[in-house]
């Protein structure tokens, strides 16, 4: 099989005349995937005549689509309709089909069914259609540069372009759409007053903690906690939480302050000053994307150790900078074991990253970020409760809280061959076929004694052939 790559690619066409619908959006998608994961590394593609032609070769279905743009490393952009070839000649596939023959492919070639693939790209093209929908209703004032700079967060409106089922959340659509960032939404934080004691604490420097204590004062003897309005939904029935707030060892002061603006990853806002990450207990795509114990002390620990590097990045390429992530702040009310409860630590934790700084707009890619401190405090010492070589979670006392050592994403389920096959894999949505990739893949996406991927396309002339996977 001759390779997906021409001699040289095609001159660009430049950003489509519209965007995709959402049927094409979705097929797309699929096919990308396909191309990147199946067919591409079992030699099963081909460009021709401005057209990639795709093979599933135990399904024995062809696929083809135009293409906008050829690329030398198979990032194709596609454009138009997907094709698939039948006895009578070429006829229109949907992405309902698509979805159904890579569901039928993927099962053959790995021997298990996976029976939430074809909801979740049903789910993927309603999130597409709604986000589609909800932006074009609003466009940024061109005079505003933080407005164009969130116009350009909130600008992805399709997703992940290799993610068989970008956009899909475990939400409703309407509380979906007050905090989406393609709704171009924005919204002010809901703050909680936390005893200090109460407070899990790491800093990189002194003061890292300071964007957090500026948003709203707070009694003495507290620490202001701010809380995604929607994280705060769902965690303030939990009992331990509903205990502290009649105990008044938690104070809720309601929503307050200026509005933040979700960014593309939903869960980062930005207010203009600071960018904090969040904590968001709804499924996106395949995770809970939630602040896991170790990203929390691991996004200090990284800031702390890449200090000297940008520093010396900065002296030698004025104008660059890196947005460090140099605090982190949550919750550590205590669990039946007196000890920090994990689930309230990882809910309630939210992540300071530094601002983009004077001199980084959208006009001009250069940024300039304060300069690091120089008194960076070494790491501190491990406490007798720390697993080995993992950083503590300090309180703002000092006293260190509970680690915790359950896994960040909760995947979706799948299903797994049995271990009497030796060929069966298991795949789920998370990525089409992640967990089930060929043995034999190439780097050039060429068969056996085909000419080299640079020998360009093949004649219209000569068919491609098609080897048995």
């Amino acid at each position: 099989m001759t390779s997906t790559t021409p001699d040289r690619p095609a001159a660009s066409a430049g950003p489509p005349a519209r965007l995709p619908t959402a049927d094409e959006a979705v097929a797309h998608t699929l096919l990308n995937c396909l191309l990147r994961e199946v067919s591409g590394p079992e030699h099963q593609t081909a460009v021709s005549d401005g057209r990639l032609l795709l093979r599933l070769p135990r399904r024995g279905v062809l696929l083809r689509v135009a293409l906008r743009r050829t690329s030398l490393l198979g990032s194709h952009r596609f454009t138009g309709p997907v094709t698939e070839q039948r006895p009578g000649g070429w006829a229109e596939v949907d992405w309902r089909r698509l979805a159904d023959h890579t569901h039928a492919e993927l099962s053959l070639r790995t021997g298990a069914r996976n029976d939430e693939f074809l909801p979740q790209v049903a789910a993927s093209h309603r999130g597409v259609t709604a986000a589609l929908a909800a932006h074009a209703r609003r466009a940024p004032d061109p005079a505003d540069p933080l407005g164009r700079y969130l116009a350009s967060e909130q600008s992805l409106v399709l997703g992940h372009r290799y993610h068989p089922t970008p956009k899909t959340h475990g939400s409703d659509p309407r509380t979906w759409s007050a905090y989406a960032p393609e709704a171009r939404t924005s919204f002010p934080l809901r703050h909680l007053a936390v005893r200090d004691h109460l407070v899990a604490q790491e800093c990189a420097a002194p003061g890292a903690a300071a964007p957090l204590d500026r948003l709203r004062p707070v009694p003495a003897g507290y620490r202001l906690l701010p809380v995604h309005p929607w994280q705060y939904e769902q965690l303030s029935t939990a009992p331990a939480v509903r205990a502290a707030l009649g105990r008044g060892d938690i104070l809720d002061l309601g929503p307050g302050g200026r509005p933040f603006t979700p960014t593309a990853s939903v869960r980062t806002l930005y207010d203009g000053d600071t960018f904090l990450k969040f904590s968001l207990n709804v499924r996106i795509t395949n995770c809970l994307r939630k602040n896991a114990h170790y990203e929390l002390t691991g996004a200090v620990a990284l800031t702390r150790l890449l200090a000297p590097a940008l520093t010396d990045l900065a002296a030698r390429h004025p104008g660059t900078g890196v947005l460090r992530e140099p605090a982190y702040r949550s919750l550590a009310l205590p669990g039946p074991d007196g000890r920090p409860d994990r689930a309230l630590l990882e809910g309630f934790g939210v992540i300071v990253r530094e601002g983009l700084g004077p001199g980084c707009t959208p006009a001009s890619p250069r940024c300039s970020p304060p300069p690091s401190p120089t008194n960076t405090p070494p790491a501190p010492a491990m406490s007798p409760a720390s697993p080995a070589g993992t950083p503590p979670t300090r309180c703002a006392g000092g006293a260190p809280t509970s680690h915790c050592s359950s896994p960040r994403c909760s995947p979706p389920t799948s299903t797994t061959a049995s271990s009497s096959n030796p060929t069966s894999r298991t795949w789920s949505s998370a990525s089409t076929t992640t967990a089930c990739r060929a043995s034999s893949s190439s780097a050039t996406w060429r068969a056996p004694n085909s000419s080299p991927a640079t020998t360009g396309p093949p004649s219209p002339r000569s068919p491609p052939t098609w080897p048995d996977p």
